[in-house]
């Protein structure tokens, strides 16, 4: 990597690395270490000491140095023939092993692990943006995009103090900025910030729908009620805010609304998307994530449960007690999939019989759940996120 690096070839340093880790990973169960990561990572981000001119004076000025090349790609071999012998010796390949620091590609179709992909520290919030799903890295405040063809994975610094993300048609996506109070539009193609929206409100999670972004604003003072701000994503302009419960957590567009979960008044805000009106609806204690499908509104709420809500009568059908503490929800086309934080379980509930039909333990914490046609992506993490603000 570092020879391909020195000489100019970053895109294949890179792509160096990736066919070790994907080899390592489908075949033998193993990442690289953390050193070997941020060495990719500092690659990413062209970080100068690693210019060519810094290292090409000592190389070629000292024997050793060669020798200690040479003694790296021998050692290189036997890693890799050491790999090779595992799998002829193995049978079937081994599971992918999940580490924290990652995102999991769990295939629906089996529920298995195929794929554990490292990303920045601390990951919590995950968004799909056409062929790429794009992580926030909250300890080290960076974004990591991976292409969810060949698990390429690219970090993205830049940003100060991301919280959530959200992705718009264009393959763009939009990144709350915690205690900045602002959202940040972060360009699908050149993958840089080209937008800011100042909102001068604590900016929590973001939402999109209706050709808006939507962010939900919890007050100052935790004890008030906060508000729902709406920016029009075509010219980026603050349009509105809705003024809604008591810490605003979470929206979700859908069904001719925004639903929101007023996190510490446990209820529901309906945002009528015809004409602007607000109807609470009362739910279980501490609501948090919010899926829109099959015909309704799942809701976490409550000790260990997710209530399913029906979105015209505004009444609950069904409380599903999934047995652990809830972090993440999301509705794919055929389940609804939740994170157990506490037990680093992966739940998926049949929307059919409302019954959990499969329990995936990947271990560590599990933070954020995305689902897209033929996989479901899990943010894993040594800890809980810190509170934003």
């Amino acid at each position: 990597m570092l020879a391909l690096y020195r000489d100019g070839r970053q895109a294949d340093a890179l792509e160096a690395y990736q066919r070790a880790r994907k080899m390592l990973s489908q075949e033998v169960g193993l990442q690289p270490g953390p050193q070997l990561q941020e060495l990719e990572r500092r690659m990413l981000n062209q970080d100068p000491t690693l210019a060519p001119g810094r290292a090409a004076t000592a190389i070629a000025s000292s024997q050793r140095h060669r020798r200690r090349f040479l003694l790296a790609g021998a050692a290189l071999v036997g890693l890799a023939a050491l790999a090779l012998g595992l799998v002829l010796t193995s049978g079937d390949a081994k599971s992918p092993v999940v580490n924290p620091d990652s995102l999991v590609k769990i295939d629906p179709k089996t529920n298995k692990v195929v794929e554990v992909i490292p990303v920045g520290r601390l990951p919590v919030a995950v968004a799909l943006a056409g062929d790429f799903v794009w992580v926030v890295n909250t300890a080290d405040s960076t974004l990591t995009r991976v292409d969810t063809r060949s698990g390429h994975a690219q970090t993205i610094g830049g940003l100060n103090n991301p919280t959530a993300i959200t992705a718009d048609d264009n393959g763009n996506v939009w990144v709350t900025t915690g205690t900045y109070e602002s959202v940040i539009r972060v360009n699908g193609k050149s993958l840089r910030p080209d937008v800011t929206v100042p909102l001068r409100h604590n900016a929590f999670l973001p939402a999109v729908g209706a050709g808006s972004v939507w962010v939900t604003e919890p007050a100052f003072d935790k004890s008030a009620h906060g508000t729902v701000a709406r920016i029009n994503l075509t010219t980026t302009e603050l349009e509105r805010r809705f003024a809604v419960g008591v810490f605003p957590v979470v929206a979700a567009v859908g069904e001719r609304a925004v639903w929101v979960a007023n996190g510490a008044e446990a209820s529901v805000s309906r945002i009528s998307l015809s004409d602007g009106s607000i109807q609470k609806i009362p739910v279980g204690l501490a609501p948090g994530g919010i899926g829109i499908g099959f015909g309704s509104v799942w809701l976490i709420a409550g000790s260990n449960t997710i209530w399913r809500l029906n979105p015209d009568t505004r009444q609950v059908e069904k409380i599903i007690d999934v047995g652990g503490d809830l972090f993440g929800l999301t509705v794919g086309p055929d389940a609804v999939w939740a994170t157990l934080l506490d037990t680093g379980t992966v739940v998926r509930i049949d929307p059919r019989t409302n019954l959990v039909v499969k329990r995936i333990r990947l271990g560590f914490k599990t933070h954020a759940v995305a689902v897209g046609p033929d996989a479901v992506w899990v943010a894993v993490a040594k800890r809980p996120p810190d509170f934003p603000f």
